[in-house]
């Protein structure tokens, strides 16, 4: 069960890690085409 907790974490993390990425390149290519990235990040 231990093990299958750990795997469940670091699943996790990879996925938060994942969105993480997601967010920073919409920001980069928000800056690139000169628009207001939060705007943009609130649908």
């Amino acid at each position: 069960m231990e093990l299958e907790a750990a795997v469940r974490a670091t699943i996790a993390g990879r996925l938060t890690m994942a969105a993480i990425t997601h967010v920073f390149t919409i920001a980069r290519v928000a800056e690139l085409l000169g628009e207001d990235d939060l705007r943009l990040l609130h649908w």
